[in-house]
């Protein structure tokens, strides 16, 4: 199966729980295609999507503090 397929076929998933739930995590390999998979299902929905990239500085200086309050205020 192509790199295209699998996008597609964890897409089709992610999107049928986006109206179950209200965090979604994509954790993976570097180099996978999770910021495209992200992109493409942000294109298709009309949700609010907050992308935090844990190789970013300010992003995982939010993210450190792993506590039900922090995660809270940042939605």
């Amino acid at each position: 199966m192509e790199e295209k397929q699998f996008i597609r076929a964890f897409e089709n998933t992610i999107m049928q729980g986006l109206h179950k739930q209200k965090v979604s995590l994509i954790i993976g390999a570097r180099r996978t295609g999770k910021s495209e998979l992200l992109k493409s299902i942000e294109n298709k929905t009309d949700k609010k999507v907050l992308h935090l990239n844990g190789e970013d500085a300010d992003a995982l200086s939010l993210l450190e503090m792993s506590s039900i309050a922090n995660y809270k205020r940042l939605l």
